[in-house]
């Protein structure tokens, strides 16, 4: 069981579950999923950074497993800024691929699928299915703002 987490797609935050005040649990994949997707990834030395963004980020416990070159989070966030293009598109996939690969690695799911889809002017959905290894299947969806031109002005 894990603590269950909630994403708030109006203000791109996510926050805990809480029931009859109480922390809410949960017994899905999904807490792991989206801290996987929502936590910022450290940019690599190759990222461009966004205009006047000095700070490559990174999870704080990035390397304390002890595992050389681990690394959690997605790189969403240099994407934010991108307008709404197929390539856009294709990078967040992939950004998303990657930050879900531990999964399959540390045999917590047997297959995750992904796929991105501009479903609004101004929004991003995404859905991850994963296959845990014991054949449980679970989707998980999100809708994402996507303002390019209001990121640029803040």
């Amino acid at each position: 069981m894990d603590v269950a987490l909630f994403f708030n797609g109006e203000t791109y935050t996510g926050d805990v579950l809480v029931v009859a005040g109480a922390l809410g649990t949960d017994d899905s994949l999904e807490t792991a999923v989206f801290l996987s997707l929502f936590s910022d990834r450290r940019a690599d030395a190759g990222d461009e950074l966004p205009p006047g963004e000095t700070w490559r980020r990174g999870y704080a416990l990035e390397g304390v497993g002890g595992v050389e070159g681990d690394r959690f989070g997605s790189k969403f966030w240099l994407r934010r800024r991108l307008k709404q293009t197929e390539e856009t598109r294709l990078l967040i996939e992939q950004d998303a691929r990657d930050a879900l690969a531990w999964l399959i690695e540390d045999a917590v799911a047997k297959e995750v699928q992904v796929e991105a889809s501009w479903v609004r002017m101004e929004a991003l959905g995404l859905v991850v299915r994963v296959v845990r290894p014991d054949g449980r299947k679970e989707t998980h969806r999100w809708q994402i703002p996507w303002n390019a031109q209001a990121e640029k002005r803040s």
